[in-house]
C-alpha cells in the first residue's frame, strides 16, 4: 500500500510538471496535494507497519512527538490547500474577469 502510494503519486507529479498543457491553477494544486499526501504517507505507514510486524511495539517520546509533528503539519497544510482551491474556485465563478 505504501509503495503504490509512493509510485502512483509521483507518477502523477512528475506527469503534471513534465506536461506544459498541464501548468494551469487546478493542476498545481492537485500536485501540491499529492505531495502533501506523499508526506502524510510517509509520516504514518512507515511506523504503522513495523509496529503492526514487529511482536513488541515501542514508541519513544521523540518518535511520538516527531510523528505528532508530522501529523498536525500534513493535516494544517491539507486544511490551507483545500482553502486555497475552495478561494480559487469562489473567485473564478462569483468573480470572473475582475
Amino acid at each position: 500500500v505504501y509503495m503504490c502510494i509512493i509510485v502512483f503519486n509521483t507518477v502523477v507529479i512528475s506527469v503534471i510538471f513534465m506536461n506544459k498543457h498541464l501548468h494551469e491553477p487546478m493542476y498545481i494544486f492537485i500536485s501540491a496535494l499529492l505531495c502533501n499526501a506523499l508526506f502524510g504517507a510517509t509520516a504514518l505507514y512507515p511506523k504503522l507497519l513495523t509496529d503492526l510486524l514487529s511482536k513488541k511495539p515501542v514508541v519513544t517520546l521523540e518518535m511520538c512527538l516527531f510523528q505528532a509533528f508530522c501529523m498536525y503539519t500534513y493535516a494544517s497544510s491539507e486544511f490551507a490547500l483545500l482553502s486555497a482551491m475552495a478561494y480559487d474556485r469562489y473567485v473564478s465563478i462569483c468573480k470572473p474577469l475582475q
